[in-house]
């Protein structure tokens, strides 16, 4: 049985530390179809390795302010927030949202399954 690990690193470097480190993430993306508009998705998408996830960000603005958006159960960051992401002033607010691992763009973690994982 594997566990599973935190994957926020943010105790020494702060908030804004680990997007430091962040690239873009035009490589490694499965391609699925999607019902979202082609808008919503060709905004530049970013990539930040925490823990061996892979987890997708997207930043917008780059204002004085820091504002975390952090979706609910199953949303994404355009689900959930592309109306903030593309109204909120620029100019004020540094917009940050993410996708949790397994959801949106982000990767699942890795994990294996028995032999009788779909037995029954």
């Amino acid at each position: 049985m594997t566990t599973m690990r935190p994957f926020f690193a943010f105790a020494k470097t702060g908030l804004l530390g680990p997007l430091l480190g962040r690239q873009p993430c035009s490589a490694g993306f499965a391609r699925y179809s999607t019902s979202l508009k082609p808008a919503l998705t060709t905004k530049p998408r970013y990539c930040l390795d925490v823990l061996d996830y892979k987890i997708h960000i997207e930043i917008v603005g780059d204002g004085p302010r820091p504002v975390v958006l952090l979706p609910g159960a199953i949303g994404s960051t355009r689900t959930d927030f592309g109306p903030q992401l593309d109204k909120l002033n620029r100019q004020l607010f540094t917009i940050i949202a993410w996708d949790p691992p397994g959801y949106g763009f982000s990767r699942p973690p890795e994990r294996t399954f028995p032999l009788d994982f779909t037995k029954e």
